[in-house]
């Protein structure tokens, strides 16, 4: 998936038409968000050239005489548009995302310059997210908010900046979203005369977000036409190749792992040079624990909850006389090995989130699955920057 979001300054025709059409057709965008159209009605032909075919599918929020405005624009095959909510200062759109089969909700947002106006839009967005808290969220676009002093460079509004950025960090706090890393500029909004720039759009996705699409990165484009740079958002890593190999700790304390390793190591013969002997047993080493890892070693949640749902069936076959022999060594066996595969379980996710926990703690997958989440977002390698170009 690729979005594109992009404060327009007004929409205009001809110059900025073509502009956005450009990124459109370079970055393959699937769904393209504006602000501040500066139009009070949207038609197809303005869809269409900004698109560049008629499959377009659009909704706007028309703007106040010469200010605001919002325009959504996607092709239907790819996202199928279900629900539509529009405020003054947003439009959200709900619907399936056809190529993984995921319904998601898209927040495309303006903000308003103005204290009072941003909390009544944080107070309407919280509404908005409280009716389905949980799912696929994606809030976007000009929030007219930074989150610190460092994100804008400015002589004035200090005082204001600190009280702004404070009640924006806890509108993000409070809705449990994510502001994924950004490549490119430090800064999205620039003064013309160079005296002033901030980062002032940005795009923030939910946990579960992030847990189904934990390579989404944000990339701010180059200026063009309006004093906002484009930014884009895109779910997917580049594959640079094949991941490094890493053993896990849990897998050391499973009673046929170091036999599978012996037995793996020992029955490989291999001949010629001592180095490429070695090098070739390592490799068959390595797709032997991968193999066993498939068949014996694979460590999930839904495993446990397989256990638990069997030690519960067990209990309530009949409530009203004793287990016998047999079926309270069955319940031993399963309680043990439920035992077991938790640990390692906990054991799995603290090695993966690398978070540093006491070690014998209570487990906390959900705040193991978020460290981890956010290592590989910021560890991901996206692309490299070639005169100015991301590729």
């Amino acid at each position: 998936m690729i979005i594109l979001s992009y404060n327009s300054r007004g929409l205009g025709r001809g110059i900025k038409w073509t502009a956005i059409k450009r990124l459109n057709l370079k970055h393959k965008v699937d769904l393209v968000c504006i602000q501040e159209t500066k139009k009070e009605f949207v038609d197809k032909l303005i869809c269409q050239s900004i698109w560049g075919d008629s499959s377009v599918s659009w909704d706007f929020v028309p703007s106040v005489q010469a200010s605001g405005g919002l325009l959504c624009m996607w092709n239907n095959s790819h996202f199928q548009v279900e629900r539509r909510i529009k405020g003054g200062s947003f439009i959200m759109l709900e619907g399936k995302w056809v190529e993984e089969d995921q319904w998601i909700r898209i927040v495309n947002i303006y903000a308003p310059c103005d204290l009072a106006g941003k909390r009544t839009l944080w107070n309407e967005l919280r509404h908005l997210k409280a009716a389905n808290p949980t799912g696929l969220w994606c809030f976007l676009g000009d929030f007219n908010s930074v989150r610190s002093q460092e994100e804008r460079i400015s002589l004035s509004q200090r005082s204001v900046v600190s009280a702004d950025s404070s009640e924006f960090n806890d509108w993000i706090s409070e809705l449990d979203l994510h502001d994924i890393r950004c490549l490119g500029s430090n800064f999205t909004w620039f003064r013309p005369n160079g005296s002033a720039k901030s980062r002032l759009d940005r795009f923030l996705v939910s946990d579960q977000w992030l847990s189904l699409w934990p390579d989404t990165s944000q990339h701010v484009l180059h200026r063009d036409y309006s004093d906002h740079c484009p930014i884009i958002l895109k779910t997917k890593m580049v594959n640079w190749g094949p991941k490094p190999f890493r053993v896990m700790d849990c897998w050391l304390t499973h009673k046929g792992y170091q036999a599978m390793i012996k037995e793996a190591w020992n029955s490989d013969m291999q001949g010629g040079w001592g180095g490429i002997a070695l090098k070739n047993k390592l490799r068959n080493l390595r797709h032997a624990i991968k193999q066993w890892c498939k068949d014996q070693g694979d460590i999930k949640a839904s495993k446990i909850q397989s256990l638990k749902q069997k030690l519960s069936d067990l209990e309530n076959q009949d409530a009203h006389r004793a287990l016998s022999d047999s079926e309270a060594l069955t319940k031993k066996t399963l309680q043990q090995e439920l035992w077991d595969i938790s640990i390692a379980y906990e054991s799995l996710l603290r090695q993966k989130s690398r978070a540093k926990w006491i070690k014998e703690g209570d487990r906390n997958s959900a705040y193991f699955h978020r460290v981890i989440n956010f290592r590989r977002s910021s560890n991901a390698f996206h692309g490299i920057l070639m005169d100015g170009t991301w590729i």
